[in-house]
């Protein structure tokens, strides 16, 4: 049930472009721009990509703040560059010269028709491989202004080939922007402001395939210091977004990230804003209605327990609901409770990501759910639901 907002990887460039080149339909989420004109004149007049074309023999890679700026400002046309099977002809080495105006991280998204088709390689100045592989392409970290090459592959019908440079080291994250930041071997620190109690799902993925991790955590500024919120950490190379929800209340926060000087992720932050609407007694228990959802969150210096309550105006064979939790640190424990009974009718515990559907029987009356967290670092959201 939980809904997550979409963060950039340079996986999901290559899709949405590709899919737009070749005639699929791509849908533009509600937060993303409508047009071109929406980015920024920065982009469009300084840093722009050098506009698409087919066989030519030069490719620019325009720099952009963020993955969301890139995709945006290809998806409409520029940037994206055409090959065919004629350039071959007059290149017999294969190569098309890439220059590279302003330092960052340097991606190569490529895209065939073809299934397992070769992709284009990555050459410094001195024609030399150069970077690292990812699954729709190649990246070479910490890239500085200069001429580099891309070697077409050998046997391909046509290939289209985006390069474009990402500014290193966010120092400030906007909301809903996926940022790439090389590994240092050290940590480096990225704030964002919270203006209201809600939840910060962070994603740090690697784009690079290693088994070492992104460790990273989450400071609050208070008192002129930094401090911790939940525990550490770590994302790995997979499927995975690598997405970790915080509950946190109004504040100033910092992400604290290490990688492997060979390893690069993006960064994102998406926050969703929560009113404070639980309830802390028994006798004030906010109704849970069937078939509606009931979602809340705990930050660190929320303690107490809310009271939920479920009417049953007939018998049933069973009262089916579902809990889930999103939590970064710590257990959120439900218990059921049958008005006038001391005694539970069920009880769950849960942590991390987890969804747990559980039953009890459904007697006519009025049942109690009691929601309380375990740890002084507990953090996250939780959701409810009754079938």
């Amino acid at each position: 049930m939980k809904r997550y907002g979409i963060c950039f990887t340079s996986i999901i460039v290559a899709v949405v472009l590709c899919a737009e080149l070749i005639g699929f339909p791509v849908s533009v989420s509600a937060n993303e721009p409508e047009s071109a004109g929406n980015i920024s004149a920065d982009v469009k007049i300084k840093r722009s990509a050098k506009a698409s074309g087919m066989n030519e023999e030069n490719m620019e890679a325009g720099r952009f703040s963020s993955m969301d700026e890139a995709s945006m400002y290809m998806m409409y046309g520029d940037g994206m560059y055409t090959f065919t099977q004629s350039y071959l002809r007059d290149h017999s080495d294969r190569l098309v010269e890439l220059r590279v105006k302003e330092a960052g991280s340097l991606i190569l998204v490529s895209f065939q028709e073809e299934d397992n088709a070769q992709m284009p390689s990555l050459l410094d100045g001195q024609k030399q491989p150069v970077g690292q592989r990812i699954p729709d392409g190649a990246v070479k970290l910490k890239a500085e202004p200069g001429t580099y090459y891309v070697r077409l592959p050998k046997d391909f019908t046509t290939v289209f080939i985006a390069p474009f440079v990402i500014k290193d080291n966010p120092r400030k994250l906007s909301n809903e922007v996926s940022y790439i930041q090389s590994g240092q071997g050290k940590y480096t620190y990225h704030s964002f402001t919270m203006a209201k109690r809600g939840t910060a799902d962070i994603t740090a993925s690697p784009i690079v395939k290693q088994k070492t991790p992104v460790v990273f955590y989450v400071q609050r500024r208070e008192d002129g210091r930094w401090k911790n919120i939940g525990r550490q950490q770590k994302s790995y190379f997979t499927s995975d977004t690598g997405t970790v929800v915080y509950g946190l209340k109004r504040g100033t926060y910092r992400i604290a990230a290490k990688a492997d000087i060979k390893q690069g992720y993006s960064l994102c932050v998406i926050k969703t804003f929560i009113p404070a609407k639980y309830k802390t007694k028994k006798t004030k228990a906010k109704t849970l209605k069937r078939f509606r959802e009931q979602y809340d969150l705990y930050t660190v210096t929320e303690r107490a327990s809310r009271w939920y309550r479920i009417s049953v105006p007939k018998k049933r064979k069973k009262i089916s609901m579902e809990a889930e939790t999103y939590m970064n640190s710590g257990k959120i424990r439900f218990t059921v409770y049958k008005k006038g009974r001391k005694k539970p009718v069920k009880s769950l515990t849960l942590s991390g990501e987890k969804v747990k559907r559980f039953s009890f029987k459904g007697s006519k009356g009025t049942y109690y759910i009691k929601v309380a967290k375990s740890g002084r670092q507990t953090n996250g959201s939780y959701w409810l639901y009754q079938y």
